[in-house]
């Protein structure tokens, strides 16, 4: 059985550029990872949920339930916890939206 999740962190859904994340700057590359400025290894991704949910529709051809499925309730099971992403909670990923927690709060470097 396939699975999909993302290791987005406080940087999901921003657009590429440096950014302070508490006392670390970060960077978003055009390839959407987030990484420490200047260096090769990965500080997380900045690919929200519901990003992937709409790949794995356009690349996959997967209908939006199941999408969905292996995206929430699929992963879930093996852990036997409850989350899942419903229809309609769903919503295109805006950064200025969605605010980290306040330790972690993203703000651009300029």
């Amino acid at each position: 059985m396939a699975l999909f999740t993302t290791d987005c962190m406080s940087a999901a859904g921003a657009p590429p550029g440096r950014y302070r994340l508490a006392d670390t700057e970060v960077e978003v590359g055009p390839d959407r990872i987030v990484r420490k400025p200047g260096e090769t290894c990965f500080a997380g991704s900045s690919l929200a949920p519901d990003e992937g949910v709409e790949n794995l529709k356009r690349w996959l051809g997967l209908d939006p339930e199941k999408a969905r499925a292996l995206f929430s309730t699929r992963v879930a099971e093996p852990s036997k916890s409850n989350f899942q992403i419903r229809p309609g909670e769903l919503e295109p990923h805006h950064a200025e939206r969605r605010a980290p927690p306040s330790s972690a709060k993203l703000l651009p470097v300029m």
